[in-house]
């Protein structure tokens, strides 16, 4: 029987190495001759979010302050099912929500509700840890795990000239 190896050559790289993989010949007159390759394979798994549901927030026209509004969405974190959300509004000043239109400013509210109460977010700010993110699946089975709740804030509403107002708002999921 016959066999022959091929082993890397000292001195290579450690990248060259980790790609270098080992053959292993064997045979004999009598038999087909084979052959073996042995390739490691590994992969780095890192926690992963997600978030889906979202809609766009649009206020009806009103002459007292309209009522806040809500959207239910899913989260999905391989962290144990914690996340933290952090909310950014295009036209923030300091830690405030902004709508910006031709009549001047408009502050909103944003908060986030996981598995507890609401929590006021600031923007551009993380929230503490949140709870009850899916770990299993990624669209939350088509239901609902979280919401957000956004509301004006009533001194700058009744201060503000008529006109459109308006802001982006940008919702970031992290795994926590």
């Amino acid at each position: 029987m016959s066999t022959a190896r091929v082993r890397p050559v000292g001195g290579l790289a450690a990248a060259a190495v980790a790609a270098a993989f080992a053959i292993l010949l064997t045979g004999s007159p009598a038999a087909p001759a084979t052959a073996e390759a042995d390739r490691d394979v590994q992969i780095r798994k890192l926690d992963a979010v997600r978030i889906s549901g979202l809609s766009d927030f649009i206020f009806p026209v009103s002459m007292e302050t309209p009522a806040p509004l809500t959207d239910q969405v899913c989260v999905f974190s391989t962290a144990s099912g914690r996340y933290q959300i952090t909310a950014t509004s295009a036209n923030a000043s300091g830690r405030d929500f902004r709508l910006a239109g031709d009549g001047g400013i408009i502050v909103y509210h944003v908060a986030w509700r996981g598995t507890g109460g609401y929590e006021e977010l600031d923007s551009g700010r993380a929230s503490d840890t949140m709870g009850g993110g899916s770990r299993t699946s990624p669209s939350c089975g088509g239901g609902t795990n979280a919401s957000i709740r956004v509301s004006l804030d009533p001194a700058t509403y009744a201060a503000a000239l008529p006109g459109i107002y308006a802001d982006t708002l940008t919702i970031t999921v992290a795994p926590d």
